[in-house]
């Protein structure tokens, strides 16, 4: 079973906050129920997958796939297609032309996230 940890961008301060700090910072259970009453803060989960470097990855990474290091694409949580036409759901990296599972994720690299580091 893996962890489940939260990270939250307050888009009104420019601040991430992590684990610890979100809960002593928000009312976590309100924060992911009630979005209407935060509406400049995004939260965030865990993967429970770490890249190549023993980083772990969070929903809204930027990733760059390994295999293909022309390939970058965003950590994404639901209903995803493969290139072969299989329909999965659970965590995948979204590379716009393509999606790929994040089962292995030792072939990626986290590069940043789409709030402190945008493409």
């Amino acid at each position: 079973m893996r962890e489940h940890k939260y990270r939250v961008w307050d888009a009104e301060t420019e601040t991430m906050f992590y684990e610890d700090d979100v809960c002593s910072h928000f009312d976590i259970w309100n924060l992911g129920t009630n979005k209407k009453d935060f509406p400049n803060n995004k939260l965030m989960e865990y993967t429970g997958k770490e890249d190549r470097r023993k980083e772990k990855l969070w929903e809204g990474d930027r990733t760059r796939w390994l295999v293909n290091n022309l390939s970058e694409g965003v950590v994404k949580h639901g209903d995803y297609t493969t290139m072969t036409g299989h329909r999965y759901y659970g965590w995948y990296v979204d590379c716009e032309e393509f999606v790929l599972s994040l089962i292995d994720s030792s072939d990626f690299e986290c590069i940043g996230n789409i709030y402190e580091t945008p493409a």
